[in-house]
């Protein structure tokens, strides 16, 4: 017979839920950070719906694709996605 104590496993999961409680909120904090700002339309915007950020202007893609030199080369996606994963490094570390 086998027995299977999941106790400290049920705890952990209960850990990880709560941890990415927030988590869309700080991706739409990320997001607007890193959109270039020059009259400000851009940012004002980026809104979060559910659980998706939505770029809701119609040069979202021309600043992805780098059309701004604000976004030194990188978009505003990969950035976005790098402070995520750090978050999210940073809720679970430990559990």
């Amino acid at each position: 017979m086998v027995k299977v104590n999941l106790t400290q496993f049920n705890r952990q999961m209960a850990q990880a839920v709560n941890a990415v409680i927030g988590l869309p909120e700080f991706a739409e904090k990320s997001m607007k950070s890193n959109t270039p700002i020059r009259s400000g339309n851009a940012r004002r915007n980026t809104i979060l719906r559910g659980n998706t950020v939505i770029a809701n202007y119609p040069y979202a893609l021309r600043l992805e694709d780098n059309w701004s030199p604000q976004t030194r080369g990188r978009g505003i996606i990969a950035p976005t996605e790098e402070d995520i994963q750090k978050e999210v490094d940073r809720r679970l570390k430990g559990i």
